[in-house]
């Protein structure tokens, strides 16, 4: 028995071509149940030749045939012709398309120098040290001379900060504010009026797979380098980042991600959504995996990060257990509870479980953490609480986590007049 017949044993053969070799009727299929005579052999293997020949013209045959219905008529071919020359057209519209809207925003990018600070390495620019990861990005978000732009410089809080604007002209920034959800700070410049805000997108109105474009001028140059991509998520790190295949790096951190109108769907940043931190997700630059934080400039945050004041994650106080494998058991349980903290203060207690924060349900515990990072400290939350067969609502006042590094103190610089900036050709840049 052959191995087709052991994996099919009920297999039936359909005859198609019946021959008679010595008198004898047989299939193609049942050659093997010839008698063995040199007679027999002889006459199978002229037949076999003959099935074989006839087999080839067919395969040939309907091979030919097949080509000839699978060939598209004329018509088709030019019109998928028509088609790729579209696309490739499009492609390069989208480009002619950004290398416009880059210069229009140019002049709402400026250039951050920093200088000093923990991380200083060498070489010179104006005589002063530069800081090691070098200048960065920054976008005009008010033409007084408020600047927007990343906390990824500003790790090793170096004493000294400059902004070169669009005109050339170079001040010394102060740092105004920091908001360490997002990683973003504010700087102010002084005795500037008139400088260019960009229009920024309605954030409720950004699309999966819409063209975007990275914007950045931290190599020092005036003319910003150009990233395209799309978006690939949104609602990131906890819904305050939207995300892109655009290539991000340290020399765009600070700069617009916009979209083919040129508004500005959000400011390239660092980030790292399971483990936020200054710094987090910088190795991931240049990956294809980019995020950027839309801008409201009515947003109660924006309002407050403008008041001076820093924006940090809310700190409930608690420590969360492991995930029970049961399924029917609900939320993350409270292994313990920091003492005078805003759930103790609220009367939350070990062994309760965390069923829903915000309205929004808990299923284990690195959710648990992408829920809770949603609210800012000083911020109100309601939380549901199993405790037993009980369920209740608590209302916690979230705090500030005493365990954070110090926050860094603005900068600051005695007002001046601005400083010619370095030629187009300065090599030291």
């Amino acid at each position: 028995m052959s191995p087709l017949d052991k994996t099919f044993p009920d297999r039936k053969l359909t005859p198609s071509i019946q021959l008679k070799v010595n008198g004898m009727p047989c299939l193609a299929s049942q050659s093997r149940k010839f008698p063995r005579t040199r007679a027999n052999a002889s006459n199978a293997w002229v037949a076999g030749q003959f099935l074989g020949s006839l087999l080839v013209v067919g395969i040939v045959l309907s091979g030919s045939w097949a080509l000839a219905q699978d060939e598209p008529p004329a018509a088709d071919i030019s019109a998928l012709q028509r088609e790729s020359e579209a696309k490739q057209q499009g492609l390069l519209l989208v480009g002619e398309v950004f290398r416009a809207r880059a210069a229009e925003i140019e002049q709402s990018m400026v250039v951050i120098e920093s200088f000093g600070g923990a991380t200083a390495a060498s070489g010179r620019i104006g005589g002063l040290r530069a800081q090691g990861e070098g200048n960065t990005t920054g976008l005009i978000v008010d033409e007084s001379g408020w600047i927007a732009t990343s906390s990824f410089n500003f790790v090793g809080q170096p004493p000294v900060v400059t902004v070169v604007t669009p005109d050339g002209e170079r001040y010394v920034a102060r740092l105004m504010a920091q908001d360490f959800t997002r990683n973003l700070c504010l700087l102010k410049i002084q005795g500037v009026t008139g400088l260019k805000v960009p229009e920024f997108a309605d954030p409720s109105e950004v699309r999966l797979g819409q063209w975007v474009a990275a914007l950045g001028t931290g190599y020092g140059d005036r003319i910003p380098a150009v990233s395209v991509g799309i978006v690939s998520a949104t609602g990131r790190a906890s819904g305050r980042a939207v995300q892109t295949d655009a290539s991000t790096s340290p020399a765009n951190y600070g700069g617009p991600l916009i979209d083919l109108e040129g508004r500005v769907v959000g400011i390239c940043v660092p980030l790292n959504p399971s483990s936020p931190g200054p710094a987090a997700g910088a190795e991931w630059y240049d990956s294809g995996i980019g995020f950027a934080i839309p801008i409201d400039l009515d947003a109660n945050w924006w309002r407050q990060l403008k008041s001076g004041e820093n924006i940090e994650f809310g700190f409930l106080g608690v420590a969360i257990g492991p995930a029970d494998q049961a399924a029917d058991v609900p939320g993350v349980k409270v292994n313990s509870v920091v003492d005078d903290g805003p759930a103790a203060n609220a009367g939350i207690a070990v062994e309760d479980r965390l069923v829903r924060i915000g309205g929004r349900d808990v299923l284990d515990p690195p959710q648990f953490g992408v829920e809770l990072r949603r609210y800012h400290a000083d911020e109100t939350v309601e939380l549901i609480v199993l405790r037993g067969e009980e369920e209740l609502a608590i209302t916690v006042e979230l705090g500030r986590n005493p365990s954070n590094a110090p926050e860094i103190a603005p900068v600051q610089q005695p007002e001046v007049e601005p400083i010619e900036g370095p030629p187009e050709n300065d090599n030291d840049r």
